[in-house]
């Protein structure tokens, strides 16, 4: 990409941005990239690495540079393949009304018939999604949706672009909604959604450099950072909790004199019992004793301002953080958070000669199949597995 071609292309952009409806923060984040991108200094001819330089100059940290790195990708596909960006949300002043009306019926239905939290909040993140592709394409009610279109949105080509899950999501949806938009147009959306063949995707995995160096971040006291996220980094790193498992800890979870962490799993509600490793039990005296605030909560981790329990989201920035420390760079890294913790975990079990139903049992996995996924980051085991060719 070149200057002249960003300077006659970005209004378009930004006019897009504008019809859609994006908050004036978004907007000027759009607008603060592309001041940029035309500065005189900046080398726009090749996108990675823009990137790079910027990830390695740049003052912002954390979740700020991951979301500047977002936006330069979006412009950066705009400008030289005219893909428009898919927003994520739309202020629902601006959301046609059936789909806002929709919105509320489908929390409102979710909670009536039992559904957890987070299964109420996974139907309304894939139904916002839904409608937020439909806005961008005009389509203002279900009942002029075309199947052409529901299939743009989970394909492209023969390649899916949506996993199996919100496809099944969207169904169940549209199953719920059928006294709302009527039987046929909920059959009819129904048989539009294709078939997503349920496939596990394999991720990198961290490199035995980069594993070190997060090591070394949080067990060498003489790095500075802050006391809840060396012990919240060390029991996903060391141990493999999930983040949600993390938030629920309590107090009663944890045995210190038999070294062991009790508790029921957050995503299954199938007790897990785990050793702790010292650095972990460690971190959290240290944390409980020096940092934590005081707060009413029964949570171990809470946040430092109100108190309050963790957000996922404060989970995600904690191991953010702990990678920028360590030098780990999270350009291009599709997996991230602390799941990308949990997953060096398993796969140094496995790639350890670990037994597959003892790493089940340690990740806390209802059965030994779902350990498989991890396999796969193993590539010099799969070799080792490969059948020579006559």
């Amino acid at each position: 990409m070149d200057i002249k071609t960003l300077r006659t292309k970005y209004p378009l952009l930004l006019r897009y941005l504008q019809d859609q409806g994006v908050s004036k923060s978004t907007l000027y984040n759009y607008q603060r990239e592309i001041k940029v991108m035309l500065s005189p200094d900046s080398d726009i001819s090749d996108m990675d690495q823009y990137c790079h330089r910027l990830e390695k100059t740049c003052k912002d940290k954390g979740q700020t540079l991951y979301r500047r790195l977002a936006c330069i990708k979006r412009i950066w596909r705009y400008i030289t393949e005219e893909e428009t960006p898919r927003l994520k949300t739309i202020p629902l002043e601006v959301m046609p009304k059936e789909y806002t009306y929709l919105l509320d019926t489908c929390k409102q239905k979710s909670k009536a018939l039992g559904h957890k939290e987070k299964t109420t909040s996974d139907y309304i993140d894939a139904l916002r999604s839904f409608f937020v592709y439909l806005y961008g394409r005009q389509v203002t009610h279900l009942k002029d949706v075309s199947e052409t279109i529901v299939q743009e949105y989970f394909t492209d080509g023969n390649t899916a672009k949506r996993s199996r899950s919100i496809s099944g999501r969207l169904r169940r949806v549209f199953v719920m909604f059928q006294d709302s938009i009527g039987i046929e147009v909920s059959i009819r959306l129904s048989s539009f959604i294709p078939s997503i063949p349920n496939t596990t995707h394999i991720y990198p995995d961290l490199s035995e450099e980069e594993a070190s160096s997060i090591e070394k971040v949080l067990t060498d006291s003489n790095i500075q950072m802050p006391d809840v996220d060396r012990a919240i980094g060390s029991l996903a790193f060391f141990m493999g909790l999930r983040s949600s498992d993390i938030i629920n800890l309590r107090k009663e979870n944890i045995d210190f004199k038999n070294k062991t962490i009790r508790l029921i799993q957050q995503k299954t509600d199938v007790p897990l019992t785990l050793p702790i490793p010292t650095v972990c039990s460690n971190a959290i005296v240290k944390y409980v004793r020096d940092s934590r605030p005081k707060s009413p909560c029964t949570a171990i981790f809470v946040q430092a301002r109100t108190g309050n329990t963790l957000h996922k989201r404060d989970l995600y920035n904690i191991s953010n953080d702990i990678l920028r420390l360590a030098g780990v760079s999270l350009f291009n890294r599709k997996m991230r958070g602390l799941h990308l913790y949990r997953h060096h975990f398993a796969s140094s079990l496995i790639s350890h000669d670990t037994d597959v139903s003892i790493a089940s049992g340690l990740l806390g996995h209802t059965c030994p199949e779902s350990t498989f996924a991890y396999l796969g980051s193993d590539i010099t085991k799969l070799r080792t597995c490969a059948l020579l060719l006559p």
